[in-house]
């Protein structure tokens, strides 16, 4: 940001249009001889900066700014400045270089007063003007970018005060000081208000209410008699509401059912004559079906007898093929008998045949043993090399088992840790859940919403896990009255400080800030807390946290007024004091008292409040401690996680290997007792098979004995006569044996019929007993066909009463619904709110509960006496005396409200002033050293050989109260600066303006003859002073001397010709000028940067 050119026109000197073009944006001069116009330049500046005392300018009357006072015909003098806006750094806030990259700023006076101001060549505010010049550090009410002739001259002689004012100037704190003087006469003007109020509630409110109270208290006892009994009023018209609408809804149901009942009689009339008919006509089906069976049970009586006679006849017949067969019978055994002779040798062969068959069972029994023999002993060997696995089987086990045993040892102390761990997480949630129960219990308990708002309402789940440990609760928790009297008086003169909710540091409360805080809330950062330099009414053996916020709140409780009077007006305390009636006195001469009735009792709300949440706490304490013993138990068990796995590793390894001996060992023994029992059910088989051939040759030998003694001829003969009788019985067993198959097949035939005849006995006895049952339904059917016909008769005659009684109710409840309908329309034509409370008619516990009659009945009664009482006094009371009392009582809170609003107010300017103090002691002292270190170089290089430092006057409270200049010469210091001759003074004087305006750097700097008192070479140092220190600023220099617009880069020339100047450009290279590294520009440059930075905060 940079002046590009400048132009005059009709102001002061400059009767034409004149303009300064191409301004070089570093060093430009202004030259020319006494009288010329030159420092009209720098008035026209100024002039157009919007500068208001003319005085400042050199002119009295704004007229005197025109040329000639616009007695030559020129009626208007206009000043403009372009700047050049091609540096984002120094581009003013809202004006991009891209958007403007040329701004143009104007301001033209006319005869008369009149003033415009062009910004960009359209008309402007003024205010809009003068806050872009302040946007670039070009304030031209505090021009410290403008040094002139009589600032240097004035600088020589100031006190150390006063070149500490230059420098709060540059900083920025005499800005803060003017708004601090603006802040502590708004303060004044608040108290002067607040004492008009005070003035006004004693002397013209209160009495008048007062005189009014009396009224308004028998006012108020009409009104509540009266609210009483509309409230009872209200239940009285909702209860009848609520029967007649309840009558009307019974009545329509009745109604309906009543309706549904006549129409079914009506259509039960219509279907019984088709009833009647359809029964008729069954019963006279049923009588004649009833003939049919009689006529079929005869014919089945006599088919019955026949069958059972056939059935005696064939039975006779099977008892004679019975007897024929015995009498065979008998015939084959004597035949049998007479062969019996000859079944000696048949029973010798058969008996040589089973022992052969024995012997045979019993070779094979032996061979089946010796192979078992065998196997058994290929199953001892296989059996020997598995006892030898098993038993290395088992020595793994007994390994592992050890390994076991060795890791258990460490794991011991590790499993009741971990037992513990999961025990406290079971304890944990337990805990967890009810202490939500609890929390819904006191939110239950707590009902009132003043209570409610003790509580911090926000996400605790979206904090950090320790946010609630690092809220220590309110001021009014924290701070306990050693007397309850004291309550009262640290009420009021705490006030909402009492509320605040102390936290550990800021970031906890921004935390739950961002956390969803659904109430507003002030905190106190305990880390943001400072000690004030008073006393306090607080125990020492308090916390030191209640003891930080106890200070913060600052004052004395005293009982005594005239103590407090002396604490908060005796200038050497000025401390804030309460009395215990709640009395206040303030430092700045306010006292304020009165009722205290309707001041809420904090510290007794809080000790309830906390009272109420003591088992929470306790519940939230019990988890916090679980938890961290969980915590602990949990990196104990991550630290041993390497032994747990190893005994884990180890268990399954013993479990293994138990596993496969346990396998191992079953294997070999079933294996031996399966072959063991099947050699023994072998054994068993030979044993039994050696028997039975032993009976078998026991038998052989006794036949061949039998044999050998039977005498051979005797058993010929009688062979012979034996095979003669042989013969004859097998010819009468022949003869008998064709007569049996000629009778067993009589047998089977008479069987069959016999068979067949008891069939159809037995058809024809279940038909005659189905016809039985057939005759006995149809009796019943026709006795039911009877009835059915009596039933309907009886019927009709029912239904037709019931259509006749059902049509004469169904008027008259027409009626009653109708007169039931009308009350409840008209009930909530009248009172529109029975609809919106019909909702809550008859519910248990509320406003309109109907179902207890004697509350209702008690409630009805109440609202008669009270309407009794209510006609009484009506007929006493003004309603005007309420209202004129309502509308005084009102503007007396709303006096109070202003009063509390102006404490605030004063309250909130003096935190922000003592604040705001502390930071401007800071700036300045940063401020002095840069400018100290700066102004010793500017002077190094105007004046080789000497340095100049600033030298710090520091009062009581260790703040800057002056500052001093220290020259010395070649190391050795002079004790006063009168030892300085008068141009070494006036350059020691710029070096240190120019100093302060390196920290404070500004787009344009503007120098009027500040080298007046110098000699040539102090001139030309300042030229190479100004170009090696100053290379990025821009410079207006208005010299007579050749040393100093040496150095310009552009050069104006100013001439008056017959009272008219003029100007003309010169441009002019400078001479190149060496460079140190000691005097390094940049140094300097990024030195300054970084104290602006400071200065910006400040």
């Amino acid at each position: 940001m940079r002046v590009k050119s400048i132009v005059i026109d009709g102001f002061k000197s400059y009767a034409h249009r004149k303009e300064l073009a191409d301004l070089s944006p570093h060093f430009n001069a202004i030259t020319g001889l006494n009288g010329s116009g030159k420092s009209n330049i720098f008035d026209a500046i100024c002039f157009v900066m919007g500068i208001t005392n003319l005085k400042r300018v050199r002119a009295e009357d704004p007229r005197e700014l025109i040329f000639r006072a616009g007695t030559t015909g020129v009626h208007a003098a206009r000043v403009t400045i372009e700047f050049v806006n091609d540096d984002p750094a120094s581009a003013p806030p809202g004006y991009s270089c891209e958007e403007y990259p040329l701004i143009t700023i104007g301001r033209q006076i006319k005869l008369g007063g009149r003033q415009q101001f062009f910004f960009n060549n359209n008309v402007s505010l003024q205010s809009k003007v003068k806050r872009f010049f302040e946007s670039i550090s070009l304030n031209v009410d505090n021009p410290h970018f403008m040094i002139l002739q009589g600032t240097v001259h004035k600088l020589i002689g100031m006190r150390s005060q006063d070149i500490l004012s230059l420098i709060e100037e540059a900083v920025g704190t005499k800005a803060f000081d003017h708004r601090r003087r603006t802040a502590e006469t708004l303060i004044r003007n608040k108290e002067r208000k607040m004492e008009e109020i005070d003035t006004n509630i004693e002397a013209q409110i209160r009495p008048l209410l007062e005189t009014m109270r009396a009224d308004q208290e028998e006012y108020n006892t009409f009104m509540q008699k009266r609210e009483k009994m509309e409230e009872k009023a209200r239940f009285r018209v909702a209860l009848d509401y609520y029967t007649h609408r309840t009558q009307h809804t019974e009545a329509e149901a009745a109604m309906e059912a009543r309706k549904a009942d006549v129409q079914n009689a009506k259509t039960q009339l219509q279907a019984l004559p088709r009833q009647e008919e359809e029964a008729a006509r069954r019963l006279l089906q049923l009588q004649d079906s009833l003939s049919a069976p009689s006529d079929a049970a005869i014919a089945l009586h006599e088919e019955e007898d026949e069958l059972k006679k056939a059935h005696s006849r064939l039975e006779g017949q099977l008892c004679n093929c019975t007897q024929l067969k015995k009498g065979l019978k008998l015939l084959r055994s004597g035949v049998q008998a007479g062969a019996s002779g000859v079944s000696l040798a048949e029973e010798r062969q058969q008996v040589d045949l089973q022992l052969i068959e024995q012997q045979s069972r019993v070779r094979r029994a032996t061979e089946r043993l010796e192979e078992l023999v065998k196997q058994q002993r290929r199953v001892e060997a296989h059996q020997a090399e598995e006892n030898g696995r098993v038993r290395h089987l088992e020595h793994e086990y007994a390994k592992a088992a050890a390994s076991l045993e060795k890791a258990k040892a460490v794991y011991t102390p590790l499993a009741l840790k971990q037992e513990r761990k999961e025990a406290l997480e079971a304890e944990i949630s337990s805990l967890k859940r009810e202490y939500q129960a609890e929390y819904e219990n006191f939110q239950r308990q707590v009902s009132t919403a003043t209570a409610r708002n003790y509580d911090l309402d926000y996400n605790r789940y979206a904090c950090p896990p320790d946010t609630e440990d690092k809220v220590l609760g309110r001021v009014g928790q924290l701070i306990t009255p050693t007397d309850p009297q004291h309550a009262l008086g640290l009420m009021v003169g705490a006030q909402n400080q009492l509320l605040r909710v102390v936290v550990t540091d800021d970031r906890v409360a921004e935390a739950i800030i961002r956390s969803g805080l659904r109430q507003r809330t002030a905190f106190f950062a305990l880390d943001k807390l400072q000690r004030q330099p008073t006393h306090f009414f607080i125990d020492g053996a308090k916390l030191q946290t209640a003891r930080l916020i106890a200070e913060q709140q600052g004052g004395w409780v005293h009982r005594a007024r005239d103590l407090v009077t002396e604490l908060a007006y005796n200038p050497s305390i000025k401390a804030k004091a309460v009395t215990v009636e709640g009395e206040v006195a303030e430092p700045n001469g306010l006292m304020t008292g009165g009722s205290t009735r309707q001041l809420r009792d904090v510290f007794a709300d809080l000790k309830t409040y906390t009272a109420q949440k003591q088992p929470l706490k306790a519940l939230q304490q019990r988890t916090r401690a679980l938890e961290v013993e969980y915590a602990a138990l949990r990196d104990t068990l991550r630290q041993h996680q390497h032994d747990i796995q190893v005994y884990k590793a180890a268990e399954e390894a013993a479990e293994l290997s138990k596993q496969r001996y346990i396998v191992a060992a079953n294997s070999v023994q079933s294996g031996a007792a399966e072959l063991t029992e099947q050699m023994e059910r072998e054994r068993t088989a030979l044993a039994e098979a050696r028997e039975k051939v032993e009976v078998l040759q026991a038998r052989q030998r006794e036949l061949a004995t039998q044999a050998q003694t039977t005498d051979l001829n005797s058993f010929e003969r009688l062979e012979a006569d034996m095979e003669q009788q042989a013969a004859d019985l097998s010819r009468k067993t022949q003869d008998t044996e064709e007569d049996m198959v000629q009778q067993q097949s009589q047998k089977l035939k008479l069987a069959a019929q016999v068979e067949e005849v008891t069939q159809q006995l037995a058809a024809v006895q279940a038909r005659s007993k189905q016809n039985e049952e057939r005759r006995q339904r149809l009796e019943k059917d026709i006795d039911d066909a009877q009835e059915e016909l009596t039933r309907l008769a009886e019927r009709k005659v029912t239904l037709d009463n019931l259509v006749k009684n059902g049509e004469v109710e169904l008027r008259e409840q027409s009626r009653c619904l109708e007169s039931l309908r009308r009350h409840v329309h008209e009930a909530e034509q009248r009172y529109s709110w029975l609809l919106e409370a019909r909702a809550a008619f008859n519910q248990p516990g509320g406003p309109y509960d109907f179902s207890d009659a004697a509350r209702t009945a008690a409630i009805l009664q109440e609202l008669r006496d009270v309407e009794a009482r209510a006609a009484v006094m009506s007929s006493k009371l003004s309603q005007k005396s309420a209202i004129l009392y309502e509308e005084r009582r009102r503007e007396y809170e709303e006096l109070v409200k202003q009063r509390t609003a102006l404490g605030e107010d004063k309250e909130a300017i003096q935190r922000c002033i003592t604040e705001i103090e502390s930071k401007k002691w800071g700036a300045l002292d940063r401020m002095v050293g840069v400018v100290s270190s700066i102004f010793g170089k500017l002077f190094a290089t105007c004046l080789p050989g000497a340095t100049a430092q600033l030298l710090e006057e520091r009062d009581a409270a260790n703040h800057l109260s002056g500052l001093s200049v220290r020259v010395s010469f070649n190391g050795k210091p002079r004790e006063s600066l009168s030892e300085l001759s008068g141009g070494q003074r006036s350059l020691l004087a710029l070096c240190l303006i120019l100093a302060i305006l390196r920290v404070r750097p500004a787009p344009l700097y503007i120098l009027d003859e500040v080298d007046a008192a110098l000699d040539p070479s102090h001139t030309q140092n300042i030229g190479r002073m100004l170009q090696l220190y100053f290379p990025h600023s821009q410079f207006l220099l208005v010299s007579l001397k050749d040393g100093m617009f040496n150095n310009a880069n552009v050069l104006y020339h100013i001439r008056n010709t017959q009272g008219y100047s003029e100007v003309a450009r010169i441009e002019h290279k400078p001479p190149s000028q060496p460079t140190s590294a000691d005097s390094d520009p940049q140094n300097v440059a990024s030195g300054a940067e970084k104290q602006g930075a400071v200065t910006s905060s400040a």
